[in-house]
């Protein structure tokens, strides 16, 4: 809820809220609604205040709750928790990135990796020409192309095969 929605709650006029809300919260004008206004703010930051002997107490009750329950698949996590809260454990995420640059030789003989042949090739292009540019014209007619080369290699094999 803004501060002008707050003044127009309290009876303001809505075409003056904003300006009444404004003033409201000037120290300077209105000593007495700030000083509550901070007094109810402090109330609501040491309630929901996160520190750790709250956060150690809390993980503790729910680690006796999930032993009660014989949840613990809970208690472990619980465990690894409240260590971590203590200082025992350290988080660490590392990740290594490797550049390296391939010769063309090398990048060949990774290509015919995954394609061992031109009929494996081409249906690995017609696929990626299919799922990039579905409605146009060009690449449909380059489908039916490499369609057609296929078919003609697959009967060169046919007829070297036999």
């Amino acid at each position: 809820m803004s501060a002008s929605d707050c003044a127009r709650l309290a009876g303001y006029e809505a075409s003056s809220s904003h300006s009444r809300a404004t003033e409201l919260l000037d120290w300077r004008k209105c000593p007495e609604v700030v000083k509550q206004i901070d007094l109810r703010l402090a109330d609501s930051r040491q309630l929901w205040s996160i520190n750790r002997d709250k956060s150690l107490a809390t993980l503790f009750k729910i680690g006796e709750q999930a032993k009660k329950d014989r949840k613990w698949g809970t208690c472990t996590k619980i465990e690894e928790l409240r260590g971590k809260l203590g200082g025992l454990y350290i988080e660490r995420l590392q990740t290594m990135n490797i550049n390296k640059e391939l010769t063309e030789d090398q990048l060949n003989d990774n290509l015919r990796k995954s394609f061992p042949t031109k009929k494996d090739w081409l249906e690995g292009q017609l696929a990626t020409m299919e799922d990039l540019y579905p409605d146009d014209d060009t690449t449909i007619n380059l489908v039916k192309l490499i369609k057609e080369i296929n078919k003609k290699i697959a009967e060169e094999e046919k007829k070297g095969g036999k």
